[in-house]
Order: structure tokens, then sequence, then C-alpha cells
């Protein structure tokens, strides 16, 4: 492919197209991607309910959020054209909507931080690593850590 052995991994990212496929035409792949996102709501709502901070009403929120997601999963299966072009975008983006519309905004906030603060604990000794690398294998560790 002509592509330094260090970059394959940053390219093969950019091939990835979930979002292309258009799931109104495509019945397989339509009923796969919704099944996915209905099997997966009792998990996904678990993650919601454990890194939620607003706790007010959280039961009935869940059960609203949860119904009128199922309710529009329904209705794609029925009539895929109804919020115009189907893609698993359009499915992240009705879910993103109902969980704003029950006061739920970022379900993965709470692991985000602490993966974060993780990371914050290992920056000096990766820091103190790579300032012990030669010049050149320094930049590939730097680029595979991207």
């Amino acid at each position: 492919s002509g592509i330094n052995a260090e970059y394959e991994a940053v390219v093969s990212t950019q091939s990835t197209g979930a979002d292309l496929i258009d799931l109104s035409l495509e019945t397989e792949a339509r009923n796969y991607w919704l099944d996915i996102f209905k099997d997966g709501l009792d998990k996904f709502c678990k993650v919601i309910r454990d890194g939620e901070s607003n706790r007010v009403h959280i039961d009935k929120r869940m059960a609203l959020f949860k119904k009128k997601f199922l309710e529009c999963l329904a209705l794609l299966r029925k009539n895929p054209f109804a919020y115009g072009n189907l893609t698993v975008r359009t499915l992240l983006d009705c879910r993103e909507q109902f969980l704003a519309e029950f006061d739920f905004y970022d379900p993965y906030l709470k692991f985000k931080l602490e993966e974060n603060n993780a990371a914050l604990e290992q920056l000096p000794g990766r820091l103190e690593y790579l300032r012990t690398l030669p010049w050149e294998e320094r930049q590939v560790e730097l680029i595979k850590g991207i």
C-alpha cells in the first residue's frame, strides 16, 4: 500500500463506514442495527444510571427515555424513511436527542473523568520514559500514543 508501518493504524481508522450505509435501503443492515440498539438498551440504561449525577426522578426519566427510544426504533423498523435517510448516525442522533429530552446529557461523563484522571496519574512516568529514548524512537512512540 506504500504506507509506512508507523502510520497504518492512523490510516485504517479512516476507512470505517457504518455511518455511510443507507439503512433505509439495506433491509438486512437496518434490522441488524435496529436489533443492536434495541438489545443493548438495558445495558446502555445501566451505564446512564451509573454515570448520572442528577438523581432527581431518575427512574421516571429513564423509563420515559427507554419508552420513547423503543417507539422510535419500532417506527424506523416499519418506516425506515420516517426521519429521512436512515444511517447509524441517525440512530445515534435520535438516542442523543431523547437523552437530552429527559435530562441525560453525557452518559459516559463519569467514566471519561475517571479515565482522564487515571491517564494524568500515568503521564509523568510516560514523559520520563520518552525523555530516555533516542530522538527517532521517541517520535515513533509519540505517534503510536496519539
